[in-house]
């Protein structure tokens, strides 16, 4: 079995911030190519068309900087590292396919502190609410005192609505709130570490307003195909993609597309096996539930 820990501190919100700017598959994000447009003008080109970084690397040496640092705290730690120090941080979780990394090290440094240091000038610094990190880092509190008491497999599935982990490949799971890629989850196996990027909810919703998570629950259950979806899952029996896409006749995109949605509101457990690159699929009973309570608690907030 694996160990779970929680960790959080701006760095790592900077670090995916800046991945999710970068991020050219950005459909399903709440903040999307609408955000993308809006940050673009004032960070210019020298991010529009940059290489992105490793995000996962980076949030691992985020996990590793001294006293959960600031951007710029961090961002100087990283920039003082000697070539021979980042290598003893980082050999052990860089996986084969990427150890063109630790070959390059010296230019993988320096691209990666300039990306950072140009993006927090120009974004992150300006643009980012403290109110906001300090849920986040609340949040990554919570899960931390959950982490004795609670299975490492459950506590995983709540902190992120439906990841379930099975992996005997995996020693150690790294949970790392975030709110740039909400509503997803980001995550990569790092050798025998698997680092999860979970997504929180940070806004306050005022009394009579549906939250966001209300509302992309109440969509992804408006549709004729995601709820055939629900119901070829309920057996509980695992069933992989190709399983649901054959069962209900739908193209390859089409099917990933409604699979998407239903993970995202937490509808649909996907269990990762072996090396953490095959997913199977069930119904979350819990979650469904949980729909009636919901819609109760906000009809009775005033």
């Amino acid at each position: 079995m694996y160990q779970v820990l929680v960790d959080f501190s701006p760095a790592n919100e900077l670090v995916m911030s800046l991945d999710a700017f970068l991020y050219t598959a950005n459909k399903g994000m709440e903040m999307g190519a609408e955000w993308v447009a809006s940050v673009r003008p004032s960070v210019g080109d020298s991010l529009r068309w940059a290489t992105p970084a490793d995000p996962f690397a980076l949030s691992i040496l985020a996990w590793q900087c001294p006293g959960r640092p600031g951007p710029e705290a961090f961002i100087h730690w990283l920039a003082g590292l000697s070539p021979g120090e980042l290598y003893e941080r980082m050999a052990t979780y860089v996986p084969p396919a990427k150890t063109e990394i630790l070959r390059n090290l010296g230019a993988w440094q320096g691209h990666v502190v300039g990306l950072l240091r140009t993006w927090n000038d120009r974004y992150f610094a300006t643009d980012v609410s403290g109110v906001d990190l300090g849920r986040l880092s609340l949040d990554a509190v919570r899960r931390a005192g959950q982490v004795d008491s609670m299975d490492g497999v459950a506590l995983i599935e709540e902190a992120t609505t439906g990841f379930v982990v099975e992996s005997a490949e995996v020693d150690q799971v790294l949970l790392i709130p975030q709110m740039h890629f909400r509503p997803l989850i980001r995550y990569a196996k790092c050798n025998r570490l698997l680092v999860v990027h979970y997504p929180v909810e940070t806004a306050v919703v005022p009394p009579g307003e549906p939250g966001a998570d209300l509302m992309r629950l109440v969509r992804a259950l408006a549709d004729e195909n995601r709820l055939r979806i629900l119901h070829f899952l309920a057996d509980s029996q695992p069933r992989s993609f190709t399983d649901v896409m054959k069962h209900l006749g739908m193209a390859k995109n089409t099917t990933h597309y409604h699979l998407s949605v239903l993970r995202t509101v937490g509808l649909v457990r996907f269990h990762v096996t072996g090396e953490c690159e095959t997913l199977h699929y069930t119904a979350r009973r819990a979650a469904l539930d949980e729909i009636g309570p919901r819609l109760h608690r906000f009809l009775d907030r005033r």
